[in-house]
């Protein structure tokens, strides 16, 4: 009942944003009781970087207890062309499973129609989600999921189930040039490798099954898509769950409605600061932006860069407006000028 009360005051707040901020969307998915157990956003902003930055995604659920529900976080995360971590979308949700990172793609598409699922190209998660979710969301031949390199070689390969601690100690090198390999003969070389130093049967079966699934595991098999950013895991999901215990704390023991409140106050701080970014380039631009044309305006905007406020304003712009009443020539030469005032006759 609690978790139920909790999430319709929710709602309230929601519908409340929703009239208030231009931009501002959001859904709520609904349990066979039709109590609310997943609670899912988009601002004006997150709707921009969607559309720009969204054929790459990073998917991961942060579990640290911030609301007194024990809901967890997703927040689907891309990266910008300057290189700055943005959430396209935030939700909170009763739990982290197949089902509901589909969902929560999904609403993407109805809060912003203007993106599609098939513009995925990659989806970088951990081992929690499988290729079931590329099936759920009908995107099997058009994206490939890419598995985290951090989890599979610090918490992954050395379980014991999987190679044992032992057998991973002697082929870790191996397995580290196959998930970053740059080429499929680099990949080819070192399972080729590892695969030596595997004397159990059921081990060497593993490494024939990481293999196989080279689209999961390889390095080399994103360098041929679009925008991969060369990059191998979900560090930008880790990043931003580290901003929100920057903005947050450790924990916290909120009601959902504020917890969504303190989500959407980041969200403003992240827009202020690429609002004053994005001014700082305006400006720097027009700081270096010559009235003049031709080679002149190199040396204009070579001046403006090197020399002081004086120095550019009072010694190089008055001579360098002078110079206009003026007119030269040269000799065959070009060792001797000839200058005379505009108009006149040549002295």
């Amino acid at each position: 009942m609690q978790s139920g009360n909790s999430s319709w005051k929710a709602l309230a707040f929601l519908r409340k944003m929703k009239s208030e901020e231009e931009g501002f969307d959001f859904r709520i998915r609904f349990n066979k009781d039709h109590v609310p157990d997943g609670i899912v956003w988009i601002t004006k902003s997150m709707r921009n970087n969607l559309l720009r930055f969204g054929n790459i995604i990073f998917l991961d659920a942060q579990k640290r207890q911030y609301n007194k529900l024990c809901w967890p976080y997703i927040g689907p995360v891309v990266k910008t062309n300057e290189n700055e971590i943005r959430c396209v979308a935030e939700s909170i949700v009763i739990t982290e499973d197949i089902s509901t990172y589909a969902w929560v793609l999904q609403t993407l598409v109805t809060m912003e129609p203007r993106w599609s699922l098939s513009k995925l190209k990659i989806i970088f998660a951990d081992g929690l989600i499988s290729d079931k979710l590329l099936s759920q969301l009908n995107i099997s031949s058009s994206c490939v999921l890419r598995g985290d390199y951090f989890h599979l070689i610090n918490e992954v390969f050395p379980k014991e189930h999987n190679f044992g601690r032992a057998c991973f100690a002697k082929i870790k090198t191996y397995l580290q040039c196959m998930l970053l390999s740059k080429s499929k003969e680099e990949w080819d070389i070192a399972y080729d490798s590892a695969f030596c130093l595997i004397d159990s049967p059921r081990k060497r079966k593993l490494l024939k099954t990481i293999y196989n699934k080279a689209s999961y595991y390889a390095g080399y098999f994103t360098n041929d898509i679009p925008g991969n950013l060369r990059l191998h895991g979900t560090s930008a999901a880790e990043s931003n769950h580290a901003a929100i215990v920057r903005h947050f704390g450790e924990s916290g023991a909120w009601s959902i409605v504020y917890h969504i409140k303190r989500l959407l106050e980041r969200q403003r701080f992240y827009i202020k600061s690429d609002i004053l970014k994005d001014d700082r380039l305006f400006m720097s631009y027009r700081s270096f932006e010559s009235d003049f044309e031709g080679i002149l305006a190199k040396h204009d905007a070579n001046a403006r860069k090197s020399l002081s406020h004086y120095a550019y304003h009072k010694l190089w712009l008055s001579t360098i407006k002078l110079s206009e009443t003026l007119q030269y020539e040269t000799d065959e030469l070009s060792s001797f000028y000839t200058v005379w005032s505009v108009g006149e006759t040549k002295k």
